[in-house]
């Protein structure tokens, strides 16, 4: 018997029923596997992810520590104490996090981490004793411990094992992410192939039964269109599924009482056409209903993929950038560099890194509050950016520091000239909460060689960095293995500036000023000096940035200040004049922003004796622009107690006239840098008048620094200068060689003599 006479509709509907469920339920399964994989994948993306961010955060607190260290050690100031406190507990509790996800996920990777808790605990103990020997004032135990003890191998040791997890953890965030797209790749290509071949299976299904069915169908409708035309001996063949089978054998049964029975065999198809209507309209509906149904499904489906993966977009980005600036933070920067550094190796080019901190950040911070440093640091990384190419990288690292990675760095000169541009646009003022605001930044550039690793280069960057701010800051650096021999000379220099202010070894030396019209001494300006035990005489140049770097500067300033009065005072009163000699004393940034800077004034001007009128505080121009608002503040309440104000090197930096207007000050002092031109024709000299005129116009009375020539005493004679002060008249001498001088001059007029430095 043939197959199709052995299989009834029902049992063949049935098979095709199973069928369609068997492959959708294959479809689902496979779907589910391949999600479930695409989970797991994601899952492992977002460890590693989270896991390198835990490494970088404590490779960025152990580095943090140390240069904190390095910084109490310059500037005494208790805030980095605090800073390394907060430095240390984030390493702990990032190693500590790193080490409960090995004890979750891999057992095995536990001991490692615990071996670097270990060896952080050994850093950061040691860092420790180095910081009790700072502050206790044993500055010699302090460099003893950091450079003899191993402190710095355990610090290149933690830092290089760190970074060494950093790489692995990166590498399993790529093999992650390779396979969720591998997984994403299955999940398409399983859904298109089994759907296709789902509807190939349907269509050939379909065909079948419709030719399996369709050609008994069409044999009983030739033979019962014959018998209605009249030929009652026509038979159908039995062929197909039993229910035709059966059909034609009734067919042929009727056939021969088909004249009898019409009406009822009509009234019975009609019946029987009615309710096989009425069932496939069900099933259509049905079908239909089904269809909708499917669809919804597919497209929350197709959304619910679309939200995971605008989601997963957005962790990517927060995980890369900073959340203030939005520029690429440590991590994201840091795997830049490492690609960069294998591009340019594989193509023999070269990059640079840019390591970048503002200059008295903090003073913006304690004066306008951080919700304006907040918006300064925004306005830094705009500016920043502006200066770039579309391939440059710009990252805020943390604080008040940026990096900038330039590729494809054709030479030397384009990381010059990125640098250059960086500090003029910081130059320009900006305006926080109302208040106009001068920022400056030093920049430190390193150079890639073929050995270079991306931490190597990021540390040489900030090694220059430094020395750009102890040569004076707002202005860049570019690395020398020199610079870190000098940092180390630079950290003895300030422990020996801090026994030389405790043993008194600084002197005071005074220079004095003379007026023009009649060559008679007006007053003398204090300059302070250092008697280095093995040195000998050192000027300013040489350790006043180191005083304002740690702090010292405060204390000494104070010391300078009251000697300076006092030995005013005895001046006067040995050798008596009309108007009274004037003494002339330099403010620093340091002291400006310290709110006790007016007490300290009235005290020395108290104890001495001194007339507040015969003290002139000098301010250089580009500190009183830092912060211009509090400098005005401060400079009114200085003025409130008598003292005069003078403004020293005036040209030479912002230049502000709307500000100087301002500002109550009774002294404008002309560079030495213009007063070597007036003798020709040429810019400093028109910028000499110039500022002559202004002061004249302004009823400012007008110093000239560095008077050395003949010529240039008779320039600004010509040009009714008031006072001038230079080696033309007298180097800057000690107290004693003072009053010789006072006593040979009582009454009568300095001799002049030509000088060179």
């Amino acid at each position: 018997m043939k197959f199709g006479h052995r299989l009834s509709v029902r049992a063949a509907t049935a098979i095709l029923v199973v069928s369609v469920l068997a492959a959708t339920g294959f479809i689902v399964a496979t779907t589910r596997a391949s999600a479930n994989r695409h989970q797991t994948a994601s899952r492992e993306a977002t460890r590693a992810i989270n896991n390198s961010g835990h490494y970088e955060d404590a490779l960025g607190s152990v580095y943090d520590e140390w240069i904190t260290v390095i910084a109490y050690f310059l500037q005494k100031d208790p805030a980095f104490l605090d800073r390394f406190a907060a430095s240390r507990n984030r390493a702990d509790t990032a190693l500590t996090a790193l080490r409960d996800d090995a004890v979750l996920h891999d057992p095995a990777d536990a001991p490692r981490l615990d071996a670097l808790i270990q060896m952080h605990s050994q850093f950061s103990g040691g860092d420790q004793e180095v910081i009790a020997a700072i502050s206790s004032g044993d500055l010699a135990s302090a460099i003893n411990i950091a450079t003899n003890s191993g402190l710095i191998d355990r610090s290149e040791q933690l830092l290089a094992d760190l970074g060494g997890r950093i790489t692995d953890q990166r590498a399993a965030l790529r093999t992650a992410q390779d396979d969720q797209q591998a997984a994403e790749a299955s999940t398409l290509r399983w859904s298109l192939g089994i759907g296709a071949m789902s509807a190939l299976m349907m269509l050939a299904i379909g065909l079948a039964a419709f030719e399996w069915i369709g050609r008994p169908l069409r044999r009983a409708s030739a033979v019962t269109r014959a018998i209605a035309a009249g030929d009652l001996t026509a038979q159908v063949e039995r062929s197909g599924p039993a229910e035709l089978a059966n059909l034609a054998t009734d067919v042929n049964s009727m056939a021969a009482a088909l004249i009898h029975r019409s009406e009822e065999l009509n009234a019975y198809l009609a019946k029987n056409l009615e309710a096989r209507t009425a069932d496939l309209e069900r099933a259509n509906g049905e079908l239909a209903r089904e269809v909708d149904v499917r669809k919804r499904a597919e497209e929350t489906l197709a959304r619910a993929l679309e939200v995971e993966h605008e989601l997963e977009e957005h962790l990517r980005h927060q995980a890369f950038h900073d959340p203030l600036t939005d520029l690429a933070n440590r991590v994201r920067f840091m795997d830049r560099l490492e690609h960069g550094l294998q591009h340019a190796s594989r193509r023999a080019a070269g990059l640079a890194v840019l390591f970048i901190d503002l200059d008295d950040f903090k003073s913006v911070n304690d004066s306008l509050g951080h919700p304006a440093g907040d918006q300064l640091l925004i306005a830094v990384a705009a500016r920043l950016q502006s200066c770039l190419r579309p391939g440059d990288t710009a990252a805020r690292l943390g604080g008040d520091e940026f990096a900038i990675l330039l590729e494809e760095l054709g030479d030397t000169d384009h990381a010059i000239s990125v640098a250059t541009r960086m500090i003029d646009v910081l130059r320009v003022p900006m305006e926080l909460s109302g208040t106009e605001v001068f920022v400056r930044g030093s920049i430190g550039i390193a150079i890639s060689t073929a050995v270079s690793t991306a931490d190597e280069l990021l540390r040489r960057a900030d090694v220059a960095m430094y020395s750009a701010k102890s040569d004076g800051k707002g202005q860049f650096a570019i690395y020398r293995a020199s610079m870190e021999t000098s940092m180390l000379g630079h950290l003895q220099l300030a422990g020996e500036l801090q026994r030389a202010v405790e043993r008194g070894e600084l002197v005071v030396h005074y220079q004095p000023s003379v007026v023009l019209s009649s060559q008679k001494i007006a007053g003398v300006e204090a300059l302070v000096r250092w008697q280095h035990p093995t040195r000998g005489l050192l000027l300013p140049g040489e350790f006043i940035h180191i005083a304002e770097e740690t702090g010292l500067i405060v204390t000494i300033g104070r010391w300078v200040l009251r000697e300076s009065c006092f030995q005013a005072r005895s001046w006067q009163t040995e050798y008596p004049s009309d108007p009274p000699l004037t003494i002339a004393v330099n403010v620093s940034a340091r002291q400006i922003h310290q709110p006790g800077l007016v007490e300290v004034v009235a005290e020395a001007l108290r104890d001495s004796g001194l007339p507040p009128n015969s003290l002139i505080l000098e301010i250089t121009e580009s500190l009183v622009m830092q912060n211009a608002e509090l400098a005005i503040e401060r400079l009114h309440e200085l003025k409130a107690l008598g003292v005069r104000l003078a403004i020293d090197d005036f040209g030479t930096g912002y230049s502000s006239l709307s500000y100087l207007r301002r500002f109550p000050v009774d002294i404008l002092k002309i560079d030495k840098s213009f007063v070597d031109g007036v003798g020709e024709h040429g810019k400093e000299r028109e910028l000499a008048q110039s500022i002559i005129e202004l002061g004249q116009t302004l009823n400012l009375e007008i110093v000239a620094e560095g008077v050395e020539r003949a010529d240039q005493l008779g320039w600004l004679k010509s040009r009714n200068c008031d006072l001038a002060q230079g080696f033309l008249f007298a180097q800057a001498i000690s107290a004693d060689s003072i009053r010789a001088l006072l006593s040979e001059t009582a009454g009568g007029a300095m001799p002049v003599e030509e000088q060179s430095a």
